[in-house]
């Protein structure tokens, strides 16, 4: 399969419907999909320090992207099949708060 924007999208999103794949300057990052709700709020996985997607074949992209999903549901403490615990989700409102605390 040919690494498209569209193709890594369709593969993550089967894993991972609350996340997309989205391409920076000189890299690719992870966002909250489209249909997720403001108020809810993810911890993103690392971006991919690659400048273009043909630099990567469509393993070593779906290897990312397996990666991805791991760490996603390691730093969300839940499986990424779109059923995220209700306690785990955090509003902006209580993340600038949690900062706040730290300070």
């Amino acid at each position: 399969m040919k690494p498209t924007i569209k193709n890594i999208n369709k593969y993550l999103q089967a894993k991972v419907p609350q996340l997309q794949f989205v391409k920076g300057h000189g890299y690719f990052y992870f966002s909250h999909a489209d249909d997720v709700p403001e108020e809810q709020c993810y911890i993103m996985p690392e971006s991919i320090y690659t400048y273009a997607l043909y630099q990567l074949d469509w393993e070593r992209w779906t290897w990312e992207i397996d990666r991805a999903v791991a760490q996603f549901e390691i730093d969300n403490g839940t499986p990424a099949n779109g059923s995220l615990s209700p306690f785990i989700r955090i509003s902006a409102c209580d993340r600038i708060e949690l900062e706040e605390d730290e300070k």
